[in-house]
């Protein structure tokens, strides 16, 4: 039997009351775990079985799975549910987590920074942007994906760093980019007129709750989140959430 504090991620249902769930555990990572819980009920006794809620959760293995024998609510962040581009935003940052995490691999930090994002968000109340890409930013650096931005990813140069390339994994110089330009293979290259490694290394060093009165520029939001999915969906094969489509990052909501 396993004790350990989890977020529920997504739930599947299968037949009767039973359910999948995938539970980001603070112990033990991502675990698919099975459950009987009445879905869509809204006292705190089965709020475990829902996405948004922290639970405390005893876990019996049962080969590659594990069953829930019992659980009990901590925290059901209510109101991310009150506003329709709150719960997308955060419908989102569950997909990503989900598809970022490799099961039964414990991340304990990247789950304290997920709770911490669920009670920013569920306070914020417009330009949830800023709180995704700044947890997106600190998941990849976390996961030992994000690209190196102190250099150019094709020739070592660390000054006249002028666009992110996608392809590459992080920023080029400008006599590269000139280069990819002349050869045509200038495509997923992202020009900003912000500083983007700034920007970004601001977001991963500072803790969500001290963004919780800031907001990014609507234009950097924009390309920030464009150049996160196209590095995500490249180098990690995250695309085609289904939250995606309902969450438009860097549209100011």
């Amino acid at each position: 039997m396993k004790q350990t504090k989890g977020i529920v991620l997504r739930r599947v249902k299968t037949t009767g009351a039973r359910q999948i769930l995938s539970i980001f555990t603070r112990e033990y990572g991502k675990v698919s775990a099975g459950a009987y819980a009445s879905s869509g009920a809204k006292n705190k006794s089965t709020a475990w079985a829902e996405p948004f809620t922290m639970g405390e959760y005893h876990l019996s293995e049962r080969g590659a799975h594990y069953n829930v024998d019992k659980a009990e609510t901590i925290r059901v962040f209510y109101d991310i549910g009150g506003d329709l581009d709150r719960f997308f935003a955060a419908s989102y940052v569950l997909e990503i987590t989900d598809r970022l995490l490799v099961e039964r691999m414990p991340q304990p930090e990247l789950f304290d920074i997920l709770a911490d994002f669920l009670e920013a968000v569920e306070k914020r109340k417009t330009k949830f942007d800023t709180l995704v890409i700044a947890y997106e930013c600190k998941a990849l650096a976390m996961s030992g994906a994000l690209a190196d931005l102190s250099e150019c990813v094709m020739c070592g140069r660390t000054d006249q760093l002028t666009a992110f390339s996608v392809p590459g994994g992080g920023m080029i110089c400008s006599d590269c980019e000139d280069k990819l330009t002349q050869e045509g293979s200038d495509s997923l290259i992202f020009h900003t007129n912000f500083d983007i490694i700034s920007t970004i290394k601001f977001l991963v060093d500072k803790p969500l709750r001290s963004l919780q009165g800031l907001a990014l520029d609507e234009s950097a939001a924009t390309v920030l989140q464009r150049v996160i999915r196209e590095y995500m969906a490249y180098h990690l094969d995250i695309s085609g959430l289904k939250s995606e489509s309902m969450f438009s990052g860097g549209s100011g909501i």
